[in-house]
């Protein structure tokens, strides 16, 4: 088992926006309030849900994100993501030593892509190292540390997970998680001015990787994930002008290492690097 400190150091890394830079961790606010019950915001008149896979794909690199983020037009507002998706098993990839960290994470999330002040998101963190796999469940409001949700929240890989996050304003929102092989529930209810403002712009549906703990900007190593498919991949947004879906690939070193496929509410994220 990894040390809590280890693992949060881990989830810390990965709150990288489109463009990865290393050392962004804040210091953690005390305001969140967690409930053992998933929340989710009350639905409200006039928000459109609008699938993952709107309109016209436009593919792009990064060192760290792989999958889909759903852009709007100008006066779009971005009030919920969602989505369901099977916790992978984090192997080796080819080539490498199975005493080595492997980290990745799924995750959902609002902003972090066009708006560089705040990422709202949740999901689980995925590790393998001297062949032992963990997983934890997370959330974080950006730039503030991600965290767990509470000790006995347990997910495994093969676990079947919903998530949502819910943006009411751009300081107060709720990220909700259920693990529906187990039947385990969490919410937790954030906000306040201590929180960065949401721009409520985009929405995503991630397998992402993490920056160096060593405070460069060079990658983990991602471990071979199998694939990752959010299904039920809807974002609840207010005056969805022109919808597109961005489609996110991560290279490393000229080396693809993941592919993605999309259909309607679902995105596929492989991991290709063999």
């Amino acid at each position: 088992m990894l040390s809590s400190s280890l693992l949060f150091y881990v989830l810390a890394a990965t709150a990288t926006l489109a463009v990865p830079t290393a050392g962004e961790q804040a210091a953690s606010q005390a305001a969140d309030t967690t409930s053992s019950q998933a929340g989710q915001a009350t639905p409200v008149a006039a928000a459109t849900a609008v699938s993952a896979t709107s309109n016209a794909a436009q593919d792009e690199t990064t060192t760290n994100w792989a999958g889909v983020v759903l852009t709007f037009g100008q006066g779009a507002i971005v009030e919920s993501v969602t989505g369901t998706f099977t916790v992978p098993t984090p192997n080796t990839p080819p080539g490498g030593d199975d005493h080595d960290l492997y980290t990745s994470a799924a995750w959902l999330g609002i902003d972090g892509y066009t708006c560089a002040t705040a990422l709202l998101r949740t999901g689980v963190e995925f590790i393998r190292v001297n062949g032992i796999v963990t997983a934890t469940a997370w959330y974080e409001w950006y730039p503030s540390l991600a965290r767990s949700y509470y000790k006995n929240f347990t997910v495994a890989p093969g676990d079947v997970i919903s998530a949502t996050v819910t943006a009411g304003s751009p300081k107060n929102g709720v990220a909700s998680i259920i693990n529906t092989s187990t039947g385990e529930q969490a919410s937790v209810l954030l906000g306040g001015t201590q929180y960065a403002s949401l721009c409520r712009a985009t929405g995503e549906w991630i397998v992402g990787d993490s920056s160096h703990p060593n405070g460069t900007e060079a990658p983990l190593p991602l471990p071979d994930f199998g694939n990752v498919t959010f299904s039920g991949a809807f974002a609840s947004v207010y005056h969805p002008t022109n919808p597109v879906s961005n489609v996110l690939n991560i290279v490393h070193n000229g080396t693809t290492l993941t592919t993605v496929t999309t259909e309607y509410d679902t995105v596929t994220i492989e991991y290709i690097g063999k």
